[in-house]
């Protein structure tokens, strides 16, 4: 294997990127490098195991405040800060209801401040005039609350808490910073605290805190990063997928605006989530003896897949009921019963498709599959003591644990899309690499990834000339069939996953070796078939998906490898 990656003039293994960039370790010139583009945000499993997102501060000047409006206070600059820095403010009110404010549009959202007493103990958050919270500085406690979804106070040391809101905007107006005398009183002339590093994020809870100057700043998975993802072992592949979006407007926060909810209640912020923050939410049976249900209206195409899918975790039930249910989907209401401590399926029904993948700390993600019969339908889930009890003598406490709903449009589920009051579009990734090849009628490809899943067409490697007239293709011509084409002249060959004897998930080896116009295809391990191709002359290499793509590496060598190499490179 060594001397075949010696002989290689491109190899790309997966593990480090930039923005807009995939990097090959050959050649060191850096020219095989792929550049990369996704024009949205997305979000991919990192390698301690958690869903790692896009994280944006929403409020300008967050730790100059200069985007503020002070309103009958002033702001002193160059106070001891709660790290190490003397970048703390003291806010001084001067006159009754002395505050400063700043109007930022956010939809769900998680205002966060540090902030500690001087000679006033209390803090209060508003936004608008309806949603807020009162917190003591002296002891760390929070005092009065109005129509705020979450409220949390922590302390940071030496005096410092960091205080949170979370709020809907439909509560119209500016988020304001007021030192308060006492709880649920503003009033008064005088008094001060500290102040330092505001932060505005769409969610449920505050996330580590990003500097912002004139414009707002983002971390994480943003635009144009590629995504480098765990979900499947300690090394990384590289995610790719097509444009999906989710149809739930509000993926984490399961409100009755979008939920019915018979005899269930929906408990916020209870629970440690798969993206590590405590936004996870409790579902759970009221004391009606009944039957216990959560449901949602959703509008979809009529005579299209569409796939569901859930995060779960047992609590005190263990099981949980997803039904697509009533006339608006083909078959007519049909479930799956699932128990999330064992990972294991229940009583389910057949013409759907289902499955789910356990991703660490208890939680797993679950999907069902339906085609649609009408352009109106329902989703409805099910908190339960066993396998398909739905209807029971609830003790309105027991449950089990809820994140991320999901509902798109294809025949399978893709990364998670959240959403924060409005249906989110993830846009397609691209791949592209304008390696330069000496030799086009002599050359090997190579590459590694996982087999997908569930699409006819799916996710394509392409070796094109520089028009994309002339090209040799890799990719998924039905479900659980993988093709190799080539074009100018056309000519297929398929492999089903059976005669692979490889399930969707599995790892494939996939070697391309042409040789003066003939191309031998091995696949794990076996020569699988030789056939005449066109002379193409190669300039670029696209990876580009029509359904997931997971890839390992991807190797070009500038000479025919022999049969022995080419079986000793593809064997898994």
């Amino acid at each position: 294997m060594a001397s075949a990656y010696d002989k290689a003039s491109l190899v790309m293994l997966p593990n480090a990127y930039k923005d807009g960039k995939v990097y090959s370790v050959k050649p060191e010139d850096r020219s095989g490098d792929f550049t990369f583009t996704r024009p949205t945000a997305a979000t991919r499993v990192g390698v301690n195991g958690l869903i790692e997102k896009d994280r944006e501060n929403l409020v300008t000047y967050s730790n100059t405040f200069s985007s503020w409006t002070s309103i009958n206070s002033t702001l002193t600059s160059n106070q001891a800060g709660y790290d190490g820095t003397n970048d703390a403010w003291l806010i001084e009110k001067t006159a009754d209801a002395g505050r400063i404010q700043n109007n930022v549009v956010a939809g769900l959202a998680t205002y966060s401040v540090y902030a500690k007493a001087g000679s006033a103990s209390w803090l209060r958050l508003l936004k608008g005039a309806n949603a807020s919270a009162y917190f003591d500085l002296s002891n760390g406690t929070i005092g009065n609350l109005s129509l705020t979804i979450d409220a949390t106070i922590t302390s940071v040391g030496n005096g410092w808490y960091r205080c949170t809101i979370t709020y809907k905007d439909q509560y119209a107006g500016s988020v304001r910073i007021y030192p308060a005398l006492a709880n649920n009183d503003t009033t008064g002339t005088s008094g001060n605290i500290l102040i330092q590093d505001s932060q505005i994020e769409q969610g449920l809870v505050a996330t580590d805190y990003i500097e912002t100057g004139a414009s707002t700043a983002q971390a994480g998975i943003t635009d144009n990063v590629p995504r480098l993802d765990y979900t499947d072992s300690s090394c990384p592949a590289l995610l790719l997928e097509p444009l999906r979006s989710n149809l739930i407007t509000q993926s984490e926060y399961f409100e009755t605006s979008e939920w019915t909810t018979p005899n269930v209640v929906f408990e916020t912020n209870k629970a440690i989530s798969p993206d590590g923050g405590l936004n996870a939410t409790k579902f759970r049976a009221n004391s009606a003896n009944s039957t216990h249900w959560a449901s949602t209206d959703v509008t979809l195409t009529s005579g299209q897949d569409y796939t569901f899918k859930l995060y779960l975790k047992s609590a005190e039930y263990d099981w949980v009921q997803i039904s697509l249910f009533g006339t608006g989907w083909v078959g007519s209401s049909k479930k799956i019963n699932f128990n999330a401590s064992t990972g294991e399926f229940g009583t389910t029904d057949t013409g759907i498709v289902f499955d789910s993948n356990p991703m660490g700390n208890g939680w797993h993600e679950v999907f069902i599959t339906n085609e649609a019969a009408s352009t109106s339908a329902v989703i409805r889930v099910y908190p339960m003591p066993s396998d398909n009890a739905t209807s029971y003598q609830g003790d309105g406490s027991s449950g089990l644990y809820i994140f991320g709903a999901q509902l798109e449009k294809g025949s399978y589920p893709t990364s998670y899309i959240p959403t924060y009051g409005n249906s989110v579009s993830r846009a397609a990734d691209d791949a592209l690499a304008t390696h330069t090849i000496a030799d086009t009628e002599t050359l090997t490809f190579f590459t590694k990834f996982v087999a997908p899943e569930r699409q006819s067409g799916g996710g394509e490697y392409l070796l094109n000339n520089s028009s994309g007239s002339s090209r040799i293709r890799i990719y998924q011509n039905t479900s659980d069939t993988l093709r190799i084409r080539t074009d100018l002249p056309a000519v297929n060959f398929n492999y089903s996953y059976s005669s692979l004897g490889i399930s969707i998930g599995d790892k494939v080896k996939v070697c391309l070796r042409i040789e003066n116009g003939v191309t031998t295809v091995f696949i794990n391990g076996v020569d699988k078939n030789t056939f005449g191709a066109a002379t193409i002359n190669f300039a670029k290499m696209r990876l580009r998906p029509q359904t997931i793509m997971n890839v390992d590496s991807t190797i070009i060598f500038p000479t025919a490898l022999s049969d022995a190499e080419c079986i000793a490179l593809t064997t898994i």
